[in-house]
């Protein structure tokens, strides 16, 4: 026989199992026509009329009271006995090991409230420039059991043990504003009221961290700018003073008395009043360490323009300071007085417009060109670009050409990159490279092979071929001429 005993609300609950018979396992015993139980205070006590608490024909069980009516007291534990009795010798039966169990008072016998919230294992990251992702925030869900569903459980959220004002839905999203002070933690916890299964009040708080992790660390910034004195005088303030850069704003926290960031113009009445300017430069020692004093130049007097700006030539006949040839680098418009390289602009002026120049000629000692350079000429057309190393034009006139590598010259129909030679094999470029010139045909009036004068040398010119040689004495004499001779 098994039977299991277990505890109810002032009660106990005695289920048995199905009894089979003995011999034949399978078949269930149909002979029996009842159980008895008998129940106790008292352990190991003897079964009897005076303790039973049972005499019926169920497998399952249900024991409130003694056989004297007194009620089970919960916390007390009680003894249990029981026997199946048989219709074939209803006066022998055999009696069950003692069972024991305790009562529980009415909220015990229900499960008990649970409560937990989660975040999904989310946490808020910022990236190098400081700012904090998600924007939108993170949300935190709850989830409980075992509260009454009327009235429906309260929730009241709280950050680090600090209530949230008008948190008080069954989720919470948590802003990333939360971690703008600095902070890379936060704790979220919620506390949940209600009533249990059994009626009686119930609160449960959960909580769950939120860190803030950064991507990455920035290295030192830099700066640089220019400082404008905001009066104008005639001579130079002295170098002001800069401290603590902030990066965000582009100033200054403390800059000497005078000094601002916006340029003034000078005086149009009094030529001797100037404006003053100086330039910035700072770095940080790390990623958001002051600055401290920044490194500023020697003061320079300064002339600010608005909108577009035009120098006139010296042209209109004022006496030249100075000629294009002889300035080693500055704007002239000479080849503007003409109407044949006028080109749209206007007479003797250079205009500076933001990034744009419009001038004539411009004469530099140097001339440093990051993009294409495009050269258009306004006589006789065509254009001559500059990008990077490459050069494309049409005819080079020159006096002298200095190459280092190698000329390859083809057709004006053929790029310079060509192989040379066409589909059939001709040769349609030259190729000079060092002292060896590759070339198809020859074409001169004259073509001297060797010196121009000399010893040794081949001429052929005027229909003619001569070949003169070393007479072993040092002077050259004319050894073979084919064509005419005079």
């Amino acid at each position: 026989m098994a039977a299991t005993l277990s505890a109810g609300v002032n009660s106990l609950i005695l289920k048995l199992d199905q009894p089979y018979d003995t011999i034949r396992t399978s078949d269930i015993r149909d002979d029996l026509i009842k159980v008895i139980v008998w129940c106790s205070a008292t352990s190991g006590f003897t079964p009897s009329d005076s303790n039973k608490v049972f005499d019926g024909l169920s497998l399952s069980i249900i024991i409130p009271k003694l056989a004297n009516g007194t009620e089970l007291v919960s916390g007390t534990p009680y003894y249990v006995k029981y026997a199946f009795i048989s219709d074939i010798e209803p006066a022998v039966f055999t009696i069950s090991p003692q069972l024991t169990a305790t009562p529980v008072v009415v909220a015990e016998a229900f499960s008990p409230p649970t409560f937990y919230i989660s975040n999904y294992g989310s946490t808020f990251r910022k990236d190098i420039d400081g700012t904090i992702y998600p924007s939108s925030g993170i949300i935190v869900d709850t989830g409980y059991s075992n509260f009454k569903t009327s009235p429906q459980p309260t929730f009241q959220w709280k950050k680090d043990n600090v209530n949230i004002s008008g948190a008080t839905n069954f989720s919470y999203t948590v802003p990333a504003s939360d971690y703008a002070d600095g902070s890379t933690t936060h704790t979220y916890s919620c506390v949940v009221s209600g009533l249990d299964l059994s009626g009686a009040a119930k609160s449960i708080t959960s909580s769950t961290t939120i860190p803030l992790i950064s991507d990455g660390v920035r290295g030192p910034r830099t700066a640089n700018g220019y400082l404008y004195y905001q009066t104008a005088v005639a001579t130079d303030p002295g170098t002001p003073t800069a401290t603590n850069y902030n990066f965000t704003t582009g100033q200054f926290a403390t800059l000497t008395a005078g000094w601002g960031y916006t340029p003034i113009s000078a005086s149009t009445t009094n030529t001797s009043l100037k404006g003053w300017v100086c330039r910035f430069v700072v770095i940080e020692p790390s990623y958001g360490v002051a600055t401290g004093n920044a490194t500023v130049s020697a003061n320079s007097t300064s002339i600010t323009f608005d909108g577009i700006v035009t120098f006139s030539n010296y042209a209109s006949g004022s006496t030249p300071l100075a000629t294009a040839a002889s300035v080693a680098s500055k704007l002239d418009t000479t080849t503007a007085n003409s109407s044949t390289y006028a080109n749209s602009l206007v007479a003797n002026t250079t205009v500076i417009d933001g990034g744009k120049i419009t001038t004539g000629t411009i004469a530099a000692s140097r001339l440093d060109l990051s993009g294409v350079l495009t050269a258009t000429s306004v006589g006789t057309g065509g254009t001559t670009q500059i990008d990077g190393a490459r050069i494309t034009t049409g005819t080079i006139n020159a006096a002298r050409l200095n190459l280092t590598g190698y000329l390859q010259v083809g057709t004006a129909a053929s790029d310079i990159n060509s192989s040379g030679v066409d589909v059939n094999g001709n040769r349609i470029s030259t190729g000079i490279n060092g002292g060896n010139i590759t070339t198809g045909s020859i074409n001169a009036n004259r073509l001297t092979v060797g010196q121009t004068t000399g010893v040794d040398r081949i001429r052929l010119y005027d229909n003619k071929i001569e070949i003169w040689a070393n007479n072993g004495s040092g002077t050259s004499v004319r050894r073979v001429v084919l064509g005419d001779l005079s």
